[in-house]
C-alpha cells in the first residue's frame, strides 16, 4: 500500500484482524502466490487478472467440505468402478 500511496485510501492489516485474501497465479506483479486485505482488493493493485479461481475454490469450499464427505463415505465427484461396468 505504501508503493501506490494509497495508506488513506485503505486500512492496514493489524493484528488479530480478521482478512480476506486470494491465491494468485505465478507470475504476478507482486512475485507472492497469496494476498490479503481487510475487505476487497484494491482495484489499484491490478490483480484481478491474477486470482486463481480454480485454486480459491478447491481450498475454500472442496477442501471443507471433502472433510465432512468423507466422513460419511461420500464423494464429491462421482466415480465409474468396474462393478458400474457390469451392472
Amino acid at each position: 500500500m505504501n508503493k501506490y500511496g494509497l495508506n488513506k485510501k485503505y486500512e492496514e492489516i493489524k493484528d488479530g484482524e480478521k482478512i480476506k485474501f486470494c491465491y494468485l497465479k505465478m507470475p504476478n506483479p507482486i512475485h507472492d502466490k497469496v494476498i490479503a486485505c481487510i475487505q476487497e482488493l484494491p482495484p489499484e493493485f491490478k490483480l484481478n487478472d491474477y486470482i486463481d479461481y480454480e485454486l480459491q475454490f478447491v481450498k475454500g469450499y472442496l477442501d471443507p467440505i471433502n472433510v465432512i464427505l468423507n466422513a460419511v463415505g461420500w464423494e464429491h465427484e462421482k466415480t465409474n468402478t468396474l462393478e458400474d461396468f457390469f451392472a
